[in-house]
């Protein structure tokens, strides 16, 4: 059995002032020198009154389901990451973030060229309801490179 816990992401979209829907997942995380890629099937992004955007794992539309989802299992498992082992505490650990996939699309479904500036990320345990942060220079980075790689 899978762990029990949720992803907790506050975002800027750059150039998605006309954001209709916000699509967020599909994630990888260098954790000890290797590259963790996770997602859920249950999960949510949502505007805030602020202007950013939230991304909350866990709960869906239809379900509820706060395990990853098994998409990347067999790619783990060919890491020698077995996928049982990833929780919160061990991805708040995360020194690099290689992926982040968010789809910003416009009221007519056309999708919108974006970058994103991740301003907060942490993980939540569903057993202890323990927080574990992600630190800033680990977000810092990832917005230097994601702002770079738009650019090219």
């Amino acid at each position: 059995m899978k762990p029990k816990f949720q992803m907790i992401a506050k975002m800027r979209i750059n150039g998605g002032d006309k954001a209709h829907a916000v699509y967020t997942g599909g994630f990888a995380f260098v954790v000890d020198g290797k590259e963790i890629m996770f997602d859920w099937d249950a999960s949510g992004t949502h505007k805030q009154e602020d202007g950013t955007w939230l991304y909350e794992s866990g709960y869906g539309a239809f379900f509820n389901d706060f395990e990853l989802s098994d998409c990347y299992d067999e790619q783990l498992k060919k890491k020698d990451i077995e996928p049982c082992a990833i929780n919160a505490y061990l991805l708040h650990k995360v020194s690099e973030i290689t992926e982040f996939f968010v789809e910003v699309l416009d009221k007519d479904g056309n999708e919108l060229s974006v970058t994103i500036d991740l301003l907060e990320v942490y993980f939540i345990d569903r057993t202890s309801n323990e927080k574990f942060d992600v630190r800033k220079e680990v977000l810092n980075k990832y917005n230097q490179m994601n702002k770079y790689s738009a650019i090219m």
